[in-house]
């Protein structure tokens, strides 16, 4: 716990980059699951940092894309637009992480059959960046 300190504090991305580095060790036969160490990385950052802390929507993100890629497609929509509503409000409209959060919402719908909800936002989010981050930024481009 000593590592996760900073001036006496416990540091919520300290704990993040943690989490995020032994999510590595999940590719290791016997090592930990990797959706285990996102709900943690996710519950830890919430209780530390708070629900609305840049953190803790990342790591809702990247639990929302470990259940889509498990075809858990309930739990994935449910906590992928609670990521992308709170992110959007926190961060703004037009700030990357709210434009990653409308494109991973938007995969999830594709991978339901919901094609039209998925196209409507996937445009909105391209449209976005386009204005936002320019027509070559790499982030736009994908």
């Amino acid at each position: 716990m000593a590592a996760w300190t900073e001036y006496g504090r416990t540091s919520g991305s300290a704990i993040t980059s943690v989490l995020a580095h032994l999510q590595n060790f999940t590719r290791v036969p016997g090592g930990p699951d990797t959706e285990e160490l996102q709900a943690q990385a996710m519950e830890t950052t919430k209780r530390v940092l708070g629900e609305e802390h840049p953190d803790t929507l990342t790591n809702m993100n990247n639990l929302a894309l470990t259940y889509r890629n498990q075809g858990r497609w309930k739990e994935a929509e449910e906590l992928q637009a609670q990521a992308m509503d709170t992110t959007k409000r926190v961060l703004g409209e037009e700030h990357p992480h709210t434009l990653t959060s409308m494109n991973n919402l938007a995969l999830i719908y594709w991978n339901q059959g919901r094609w039209k909800e998925a196209e409507e936002l996937q445009a909105q989010a391209m449209e976005t960046s386009k204005r936002v981050l320019g027509e070559e930024h790499p982030d736009t481009l994908t």
